[in-house]
């Protein structure tokens, strides 16, 4: 079996990532391997559905790892030791959406590691209604989020190359 032996280095830090080198040992064998791994923190996301249009929300957004535009499902990192996964959620619907989060429709359909081979984040994927509009969306910041809509017949015949939205999509 694998094992991380020693202590885990900084090779970089930026604004969202951190990329850390480790050392791993296979039981029986003195050879030693060096990795890397990027570490962003936890992640949320959720398949947002109104019950009043009867439409799903996905966000359009560049995005800087397919270097062109994607159309995915609302999700945002959050910070496990100032935040719950729901609460984080939550505010990102509201951030990107407008919209405030139906009692009692908050649901958690499953959580995975986005890319265990190289990354260390972990996703926690929600199902959601609408409930109140607060604002029309879009994101905070420097985020440049278009809100689009789908019935259901139409997301299952969407080209979606993002992964999260792919996993979301199979609860629908």
């Amino acid at each position: 079996m694998r094992k991380i032996i020693g202590e885990k280095r900084i090779l970089f830090k930026g604004k969202f990532t951190i990329v850390n080198e480790y050392d791993l040992k296979d039981d029986g064998i003195e050879q030693v391997h060096k990795y890397e791994c990027v570490d962003r923190g936890d992640s949320v996301a959720a398949m947002v559905f109104n019950p009043k249009t009867e439409k799903y929300y996905f966000v359009k957004q560049f995005r800087i790892g397919a270097q062109n535009e994607l159309v995915e499902l609302v999700a945002g990192m959050f910070d496990r030791k100032t935040e719950t996964p729901e609460a984080a959620i939550v505010r990102e619907i509201e951030e990107e959406l407008g919209f405030t989060v139906g009692p009692k429709s908050l649901k958690l359909l499953s959580h995975f590691y986005t890319s265990p081979g190289g990354l260390a984040e972990h996703m926690y994927l929600y199902y959601a209604e609408t409930a109140a509009q607060i604002h029309d969306g879009g994101g905070i910041d420097d985020e440049s989020i278009e809100i689009i809509l789908m019935t259901k017949e139409e997301l299952k015949q969407y080209p979606f190359e993002d992964a999260k939205t792919l996993v979301g999509c199979m609860f629908i």
